[in-house]
Order: structure tokens, then C-alpha cells, then sequence
């Protein structure tokens, strides 16, 4: 019984906010990716389609619209970690002017992945508490 007591001390002294936050921040990478994916496929994280380019001498198709002309707006993809989750930003000079022509949604884990990354962001941070205890 006294084992499990300790055990039940140890857990309580966890702070579980910091280790949400830094389990999070271990897989930025891996969380940006997916909306990366999304945007290799022209669509929003809502799902919804970016359209096409205006001309095709702008990239040399019309579609799918992916925002990776240079690279700079997706690699300054981050996350910032919220209590309960996380969002996606964007931290190049172009995010507000993509997002006011494309919409707030091309930043974010898409809709269709958001149970899969709360899957394995849950079990990395039961692995984390358990690493701690």
C-alpha cells in the first residue's frame, strides 16, 4: 500500500500543464507535416479546396494550389502550445496575406487527422507521466 501511495505523491507533483506542453513541442515536427500533407493536396484543414492558380505560368499548373512557392511561408509553420492542445502558426511575412486570401484554415492539423494526432500525442504523453513516476 505504501508503494502506491509514493506512486500517487510522485503523480501529484507532476505538473501536467508543463508536460502537455513539452510533449507537444517534441512532435512540432511531425504536427507540422500534417499541414504540410494538406497543402500538398490543395485543401484546407476544414477540407475545403484552395481553388487553382490564377495562371498557369505561375508554377506551371493550375492546381492544387499548395502556398510552397519558395518554401519560406510552410518551414515557419510552428506550433504554440494552448492549454488542452495546440494551434498552428506561421511566423513568415506572407501568413497574413496568404490567410486573407485563402482563409484562416490553411493553418492547422486537418480535420480528418485530428483524431489520429490526439491518439499518439495521448500516448507519448502517458509514456512521459509513466517516465516520470
Amino acid at each position: 500500500m505504501i508503494a502506491i501511495l509514493d506512486q500517487l505523491d510522485r503523480i501529484a507533483d507532476i505538473d501536467l500543464e508543463q508536460v502537455c506542453e513539452q510533449t507537444v513541442m517534441q512532435h512540432e515536427a511531425q504536427i507540422t507535416d500534417f499541414n504540410r500533407k494538406q497543402l500538398d493536396k490543395g485543401l484546407r484543414s476544414d477540407g475545403s479546396d484552395l481553388g487553382q492558380y490564377s495562371s498557369i505560368k505561375y508554377k506551371g499548373r493550375l492546381r492544387p494550389v499548395d502556398l510552397d512557392l519558395t518554401g519560406a511561408f510552410r518551414d515557419s509553420f510552428q506550433v504554440d502550445p494552448e492549454t488542452g492542445g495546440f494551434i498552428i502558426n506561421a511566423t513568415d511575412s506572407k501568413t497574413e496575406k496568404l490567410q486573407t486570401k485563402y482563409g484562416e484554415d490553411i493553418l492547422g492539423v486537418p480535420d480528418q487527422d485530428e483524431e489520429e494526432v490526439g491518439e499518439w500525442l495521448q500516448d507519448a504523453l502517458i509514456t512521459e507521466i509513466d517516465d516520470r513516476i
